[in-house]
């Protein structure tokens, strides 16, 4: 279904109405009264998104890895501090979120990846953060990154395989940033 509404995404549009339904007859599509003064030009997704990659047909010509276009890889995260709420709970960053109240807390963000199902929407919302190798389950290889963009990563995940948690180890690993198993 998510890579349904990824691939009409990526080609531009939503294609569910486009096919009569035997029981519904279509009714002809009003005309417009006025003329917009400007079209705005068709989404065109990101060159590295899976679903712009398979609608381009460059599957065979793709990265090795999966990549997007949220977040930057290269950004210093060095000196953010940890910040404090009127009600004293501690946020990492500027932004005051669930991600960013569990890094204060020491938790460590991890991807279950007996449950992952290798979809990249979590790659999707931050290449910064988690990658997804081929034939293989994501993984999250940073702990620093756009807290906003790591929140999206994890309300996104379509079997909510991404948590911050106290014991990374109850988390099965089955593969590595580079895609090879994990003893």
């Amino acid at each position: 279904m998510v890579l349904k509404r990824v691939m009409r995404r990526a080609l531009g549009g939503d294609t569910r109405g486009s096919r009569a339904s035997p029981s519904r007859p279509t009714s002809p599509q009003p005309t417009p009264t006025s003329t917009p003064t400007a079209e705005a030009p068709p989404a065109t997704p990101a060159l590295g998104s899976i679903a712009a990659r398979l609608a381009g047909g460059l599957s065979d010509s793709a990265p090795s890895k999966v990549l997007a276009t949220s977040g930057a890889a290269t950004e210093d995260y060095s000196d953010v501090q940890i910040h404090s709420t009127e009600t004293g709970e501690s946020y990492w960053g500027t932004l005051d979120n669930e991600s960013s109240r569990a890094k204060a807390d020491g938790k460590e963000l991890v991807i279950d990846q007996w449950e992952c199902i290798a979809c990249g929407t979590c790659v999707e919302n931050t290449d910064a953060v988690f990658i997804l190798p081929d034939d293989a389950k994501a993984v999250a290889f940073r702990q620093e990154g756009d807290m906003e963009l790591i929140q999206d990563a994890i309300d996104a995940c379509p079997v909510t395989c991404i948590h911050w948690t106290d014991d990374p180890g109850q988390f099965e690993s089955l593969n590595d940033t580079d895609g090879n198993p994990v003893n």
